[in-house]
């Protein structure tokens, strides 16, 4: 196959796997969501005027899918779009411009998400309206299978992703190698708290956690529902007892492990 490549034309999830009409209304449910509730089938949501290499072209019912490649976003999985959200070329798009929004504004930005709900690979709150024409489902759904539906929510690296505008790494994979470590090992909660900046990040492989001020953190955790704000001393706190992660100061195989990046902004 003749190499193709295409542009997002608006917010467009990304399977990581191709049949969307069973993720998206053939599932029992309405939604395939896994055991723990989530739509695992769903690897991110590619930002308007992101570029993409097509790998492949298959069908779906009656719907022409493409298998791709991001350049914002690595994965061992296969990933695939529906067409309908892409604009196809033959030879590659211009890369889409990213500019680091101002620390204020994305602390702004990140506050407004507060209470919107947790949506697995989910990087765009105002969800994707076109899911209703092109996915309809017409079954009684909870708020969170329609949530997870129209995509409206975020994952705990999407709620960073999307209020910096792409510019940070998509994963927490990526996220633990994004910035300088600050030195935290064999710290007290109390003293982390003392030397922690607003946008520093609290992160292992698995989860992220933003510094919001002295006093609070933000994140989305699935198990409270959504995102909320948390007292920082309460978090740093629940990280050693509830999370049984450990401070460290620099990159280590021990899984126990979590890291406070910071100097990114």
């Amino acid at each position: 196959m003749k190499k193709k490549f295409c542009k997002v034309l608006f917010p467009a999830p990304i399977l990581n796997r191709y049949d969307f009409s069973f993720v998206f209304g053939g599932y029992p449910q309405g939604v395939f969501l896994d055991e723990s509730g989530l739509l695992s089938p769903l690897e991110t949501i590619a930002l308007e005027g992101e570029t993409l290499e097509i790998l492949k072209e298959l069908n779906d019912q009656d719907q022409k899918i493409y298998q791709v490649k991001l350049d914002a976003y690595v994965s061992r999985k296969p990933l695939y779009v529906d067409s309908r959200f892409v604009e196809l070329n033959d030879k590659p798009f211009p890369k889409r411009k990213v500019e680091l929004p101002k620390k204020n504004e994305i602390l702004t930005y990140m506050k407004k998400l507060v209470g919107y709900p947790y949506v697995w690979g989910g990087n765009w709150s105002l969800g994707i309206p076109q899911m209703q024409l092109w996915y309809p489902i017409h079954k009684q759904m909870t708020l969170h299978e329609k949530a997870n539906w129209l995509m409206q929510g975020v994952d705990c690296s999407g709620l960073l992703y999307e209020a910096t505008q792409g510019y940070t790494p998509r994963n927490t994979s990526e996220l633990i190698y994004f910035g300088e470590f600050l030195d935290i090992e064999n710290k007290t909660p109390e003293h982390i708290a003392k030397v922690v900046k607003p946008l520093d990040l609290i992160v292992w492989k698995g989860h992220v956690i933003i510094i919001i001020d002295e006093s609070f953190t933000i994140e989305s955790r699935a198990r409270r529902g959504g995102v909320v704000v948390t007292d920082l001393k309460q978090r740093l706190e629940q990280i050693l007892t509830e999370d049984k992660k450990i401070p460290a100061s620099s990159l280590s195989m021990n899984k126990d492990n979590y890291y406070i990046k910071t100097g990114w902004i």
